[in-house]
């Protein structure tokens, strides 16, 4: 019987090293740059820094993202992206006449809310880049923007099935994220989420149910 063998390449050191896929690559490389830009920061890590916490060389990196900052912007926003991807599939998956749109709300808030805390640093760095003209340099906000679409979609029919409406279930999304991104980047300046009475479930549920009568919902 024949053996298969993986194809190799040559490290520098002259040692045999398996052949990685196209999508390993990419994964270790965000991988790399969000524990480098986290460790460190943004205008502090290099592209080198980057590539060799990865395992893969400098041109590689460029090869496959590009700049630094697009690859800052793909380690920033890939967590949203999957998180709604995989939140409206799970939503789809629902009746939505015997769900109730509160689960569906705290389950939105409270995800989020913990990207946003534990991303709190890369994302106020994210905010502050900008092009040669000035303006915020957000290419991958374009992959978030339709999944917000999508989600919307997702919202208009649970809230329809209650016999309630939202004018504009988009914009409820994104005032909302800018709620919860504006409570973790108050954590320890305005009020502590860590410390105090609540447990980190019941602030999440306070959140989810201040977002609920923001946009009408009945609260029983």
């Amino acid at each position: 019987m024949a053996t298969r063998i993986r194809a190799t390449a040559t490290t520098a050191a002259g040692t045999p090293r398996l052949r990685r896929s196209t999508s390993e690559v990419r994964e270790l490389l965000l991988k790399a740059a969000h524990d480098c830009f986290q460790d460190k920061g943004y205008h502090a890590t290099s592209t080198r820094e980057i590539a060799q916490r990865a395992g893969v060389t400098e041109p590689m990196l460029f090869r496959h993202f590009g700049s630094k900052s697009a690859l800052f912007e793909r380690a920033v926003f890939d967590p949203f992206v999957e998180f709604i991807a995989d939140f409206i599939v799970r939503a789809s998956d629902l009746d939505a006449a015997a769900a109730k749109a509160p689960q569906l709300a705290r389950h939105f808030v409270g995800g989020f809310f913990r990207i946003f805390v534990d991303h709190r640093d890369l994302i106020v760095t994210m905010l502050g880049q900008q092009d040669e003209g000035g303006q915020p340099r957000l290419a991958a906000s374009v992959a978030l923007d339709a999944q917000f679409d999508a989600f919307a979609e997702v919202v208009d029919s649970f809230v329809s099935v209650e016999g309630e409406q939202i004018m504009d279930a988009g914009l409820a999304i994104r005032f909302t994220l800018s709620f919860l991104l504006g409570t973790a980047l108050a954590d320890g300046h305005l009020f502590s989420l860590s410390e105090g009475d609540r447990s980190p479930d019941e602030v999440v549920q306070e959140m989810t149910d201040f977002v609920l009568r923001a946009i009408g919902h009945r609260i029983v």
